[in-house]
């Protein structure tokens, strides 16, 4: 089985962007060929907890969790799971088949950065900074270590892996809307951790963003699924200013600990969010 590696030219695609798939658009219905539609125009990354759920079924006991990622949160659970289940046998056969690790404009984070897939050009120390956003999310939102709650898990690494990514280039977020919802979940993790999230409404900075995404979502093939209203998306972009200059100093760290220098010496990761703001909204169609 063969997966088209085309990519879009530099002017061709969203200008200088990289994209976050949340696990509800990775895991949830066509995810996988969403991903892969995606990476046909721009740098898309996998969160940590995505490759977790694929290879290990044992998050997937959790009710809450399938329904959400199924899309379905009124569904039975079990109905949930079978479909949540199907899609993690779909990316396991593609990694087997299509040789993921390889693929143009595909990359993922991971709990150990030899296991991490990261650009040729870039992302040295990325998993360490990634780490350090993600302890310190928590401790924000005053998250017990051995809370278990894998919905909360996921959009943990989601957020630390887009502010991670934001010091080096724009990264988007890109998550699906459950029926009913009109934010997206991810909101709601950083009002938890006292981080300010503008919803935007649908003009001025919405239409800006909508308009830089949509050639990536014409060219992935989710412009149609949005136009018949069978797909809701939602975008969000984060940024903490004290994860930019760790990104800065990765060509010329001279084998130095980046985070050496900030709050992460102090085991205060916290800090690394001081600062850090965001905005999502609902991604439209332009009619």
């Amino acid at each position: 089985m063969d997966w088209p590696a085309r990519t879009m030219s530099r002017t061709e695609a969203a200008d200088g962007l990289s994209c976050v798939a949340d696990v509800r658009l990775s895991l949830g219905a066509g995810g996988l060929f969403w991903v892969m539609g995606l990476a046909r125009s721009l740098p898309v990354w996998l969160v940590q907890t995505h490759w977790a759920m694929v290879e290990d079924p044992f998050y997937l006991r959790e009710a809450a969790l399938v329904r959400c990622l199924a899309g379905q949160p009124d569904a039975p659970a079990e109905d949930c799971r079978t479909a949540v289940l199907d899609m993690c046998h779909a990316w396991r056969k593609a990694q087997r088949e299509w040789c993921l690790e390889s693929h143009p404009n595909l990359y993922w984070s991971a709990e150990r950065s030899l296991e991490a897939v990261l650009p040729k050009d870039g992302g040295r120390g990325l998993t360490e900074l990634c780490d350090a956003l993600a302890a310190g999310l928590d401790r924000r939102r005053a998250r017990a270590p051995d809370a278990v709650d894998a919905l909360a898990d996921c959009a943990r690494d989601a957020l630390a892996l887009g502010a991670a990514l934001s010091g080096t280039r724009p990264a988007i977020l890109i998550t699906t809307l459950g029926p009913g919802e009109r934010e997206p979940a991810l909101a709601r993790c950083l009002d938890e951790a006292d981080i300010p999230c503008c919803r935007l409404g649908p003009d001025g900075w919405a239409r800006r963003l909508d308009a830089a995404l949509a050639p990536a979502l014409v060219h992935a093939g989710l412009a149609a699924p949005l136009a018949a209203g069978t797909l809701r998306l939602a975008g969000l972009q984060v940024v903490a200013p004290r994860a930019f200059v760790p990104a800065a100093m990765e060509e010329n760290d001279g084998g130095r600990d980046r985070l050496a220098w900030n709050a992460a010496e102090d085991d205060d990761e916290a800090g690394l969010w001081d600062g850090a703001a965001a905005a999502c909204w609902g991604v439209q169609c332009a009619a």
